[in-house]
């Protein structure tokens, strides 16, 4: 009897014991494992040879990889722009998933920072761009083209007020710079074919100045970078509205800068207008689409503009209240 009393006063202790028993024994055993696979030899690659081949390409497959690359960059005029000239892991070697590689890559093309040359009599802007210093070389700018609007009180004529790219922009000397220039006095008379290959954004800005009515009729998908923003065409429709097509090469993220487009349906058959502003800081709202122009309820409001920094853009209705706002932002 005294037996079987001291046995049922352990029973409730016992169980205790097997539950701190099989913690303990799961604890350990999941240790061993954790420690079992981060011991495990890791997938072994081989090498593939990159000599010669433009680091675009492979990035994806080196990514895959998951090889840590450094890059080093050099510049030979002879070799072309992109192209692998070393690697630090010989071609055919076994290594481990996700070894480090180092590549020198070749950049062929001179890059420059672009001037700024608002304020600059256009003389003296087309100087600048004929002697930029590229590293150690000297180096030229070419002018894709010269919007002219009329000068405003206290503006001299023949002087630069806008430019795309922006200054401080990091380019190629492929690229070329646009400017916006002012004129003694407006012709009485726009040429639209003349605007073939010139920015929208200048194109517009002359538009908005002269009180002319436009509209982005069309956005075209361009496969070409240098493309980018540029009028394909322009005419003047039989209710006096300026109608322009654009191309556009759209980008998977967003740079500090660059071309941004917009398309949307409004609401209701009315004017708008649309504003720009610095999401950051504070600055003047430019007006990218002037208010006088009018929209049927779904029709298409296209727009393709330049963006500098983190923006906001607005389509305002014609009491002032905004219908859409859109925000644009650095990705890189």
């Amino acid at each position: 009897m005294k037996e079987l009393l001291k046995q049922t006063r352990i029973m409730p202790y016992l169980g205790y014991v097997i539950f701190i028993a099989t913690g303990i024994t799961v604890f350990f055993l999941g240790a061993f494992l954790v420690v079992l696979l981060r011991t495990k030899n890791p997938s072994k690659i081989i090498m593939p040879d990159l000599i010669g081949k433009n680091y675009i390409e492979v990035h994806n497959e080196l990514m895959r990889l998951r090889m840590k690359v450094k890059i080093d960059n050099k510049r030979f005029p002879d070799k072309n722009d992109g192209e692998i000239l070393y690697q630090s892991i010989t071609p055919g070697k076994s290594v481990e998933e996700g070894s480090k590689i180092y590549l020198t890559v070749n950049t062929g093309i001179d890059r420059v920072k672009v001037p700024d040359l608002k304020g600059q009599a256009l003389s003296n802007a087309k100087s600048i761009l004929e002697k930029l210093l590229s590293g150690e070389t000297y180096v030229n700018l070419q002018i894709g083209g010269i919007t002219y609007v009329k000068a405003e009180p206290g503006q001299s004529p023949d002087t630069v007020i806008d430019q795309i790219p922006e200054a401080g922009k990091d380019i190629t000397t492929r690229e070329k710079v646009y400017l916006l220039v002012t004129e003694e006095k407006s012709a009485t008379e726009v040429n639209p074919e003349s605007w073939k290959n010139l920015p929208l954004p200048l194109v517009t800005e002359e538009l908005n100045q002269r009180g002319l009515p436009w509209k982005v009729r069309e956005i075209i998908a361009s496969k070409f970078r240098h493309e980018n923003g540029l009028v394909e065409s322009a005419v003047k429709n039989p209710e006096g509205v300026f109608e322009i097509k654009v191309r556009y090469y759209p980008v998977l993220r967003r740079a500090e800068s660059g071309y941004e487009k917009i398309s949307y349906k409004p609401d209701s058959s009315q004017k708008y207008k649309i504003t720009l502003e610095k999401i950051s800081g504070e600055g003047r709202k430019p007006v990218l689409l002037q208010k006088d122009t009018s929209y049927k309820e779904n029709e298409d409001l296209n727009l393709v503009f330049y963006r500098t920094g983190d923006v906001r853009v607005s389509i305002l209705r014609e009491n002032g209240d905004a219908e859409k706002s859109f925000k644009f932002e650095s990705e890189l």
